[in-house]
């Protein structure tokens, strides 16, 4: 017999102003973090990058009295690298810098087939980049879980933000599947069909959220985001941590996706709420600069706005 379990209603928009509830979902992450942390005796792990996510979970843990060991990944030069490093000598922090492309030596032909196999069996083929890379992300995983620490994961912050970035007016789910899930041109063969194809995806969108098709509110389309299009990226994601150790998203957490879904879609726009949650957490950590071009201490300039708005 098939058991279907009730969908989760998307919550209605809460009422208050922004400081308020970004308030509320600071002090919801914080005790669900502080819980996982307090079982693992403060040992944590966090790939720091130059974006919203890892800052803010970086600024939780500090908040809750945790500091985990940082890694930043990346060449010397990119983005993430130079902003975590501008954090880390700042804050006084100790941060590990790693360039996967130095993890692993160029692997000799005779070898390949070895490789191969290797990351196959490790990932069950579901290995992001593919199977024919050198083990460098492998061997960044066992680093992230040294001495039985718990991986912190940014991931799932996206939902505090207009990650879709959607203007605020109805939509549809068939819009989206057309706008997000896109095939590259010469990757399918002639006897594809996009259209049905989006349509498809679309179908499953409707049949998640429990709406009928057609359009849906831009409050209610916020939920596409973590409850299906972030679903098949995390299950991989949590998958092959698990093969080295355990992994956690605070804001990946149910009652966490329940608090961003509420949030009124304006507050979101430009990363302000997410801003505004760091600025709670860790005042300290959102003065300073982001690979956005500003720093989280105040409301995204106008120029990003702009931007946003253009996209």
């Amino acid at each position: 017999r098939v058991h279907q379990s009730g969908r989760p209603v998307v919550p209605r928009p809460a009422t208050g102003d922004r400081r308020t509830l970004a308030g509320k979902a600071v002090d919801v992450l914080s005790e669900s973090l502080s819980e996982v942390c307090t079982a693992f005796a403060g040992r944590a792990s966090l790939a720091l990058s130059g974006g919203y996510d890892t800052r803010l979970v970086l600024g939780l843990a500090r908040r809750i009295g945790v500091m985990p060991d940082l890694f930043v990944y990346g060449a010397a030069q990119s983005p993430d690298v130079v902003v975590a490093q501008h954090i880390a000598q700042r804050e006084g922090l100790s941060l590990q810098h790693i360039d996967k492309s130095e993890l692993c030596p160029e692997v000799a032909e005779a070898d390949y087939l070895n490789v191969i196999r290797q990351n196959y069996l490790d990932a069950d083929g579901m290995l992001p980049g593919g199977i024919f890379k050198p083990p460098a992300e492998a061997i960044a995983r066992r680093l992230r879980h040294r001495d039985g620490a718990v991986a912190l994961h940014g991931g799932g912050g996206e939902a505090f933000r207009n990650f879709f970035g959607l203007p605020n007016r109805s939509t549809s789910t068939l819009a989206i599947a057309k706008l997000f899930f896109r095939v590259p041109r010469g990757v399918a063969t002639p006897g594809f069909s996009e259209a049905s194809y989006a349509m498809a995806i679309a179908a499953k969108m409707d049949a998640m959220l429990g709406t009928p098709a057609g359009a849906m509110s831009r409050h209610d389309a916020e939920a596409l985001y973590p409850r299906f299009r972030y679903r098949f990226w995390v299950g991989k994601e949590l998958t092959l941590n698990a093969r080295a150790g355990y992994c956690y998203m605070p804001m990946f957490e149910a009652e966490a996706v329940r608090v961003a879904l509420a949030m009124p879609v304006p507050f979101k726009d430009h990363g302000n709420l997410e801003a505004e949650m760091i600025r709670i957490a860790d005042p300290a950590l959102a003065r300073h600069p982001s690979n956005y071009g500003h720093n989280f201490s105040g409301d995204a300039p106008a120029r990003q706005a702009c931007r946003d708005w253009l996209m």
